[in-house]
């Protein structure tokens, strides 16, 4: 686990640059965007499909992508 210094820095980063590191590999980088952007991301799907569960798939089909 990284120092705390560290994760503060992480996570003022913008997200171009986190998604540059995922690009790399960097799983906290990874984190730190999911952790930003889950919520809006299921809002959105879930307002587009009007069924929870398959936002919450969705949700995780659009995390896994920006992962791979």
């Amino acid at each position: 686990m990284p120092a705390r210094g560290v994760r503060r820095r992480v996570e003022t980063i913008d997200d171009c640059e986190l998604m540059l590191a995922v690009k790399q590999g960097d799983r906290e980088s990874f984190e730190v965007l999911h952790r930003r952007h889950k919520v809006s991301v299921q809002r959105l799907l879930s307002r587009m499909t009007r069924d929870a569960a398959v936002a919450e798939e969705l949700s995780q089909e659009v995390f896994l992508r920006v992962y791979q």
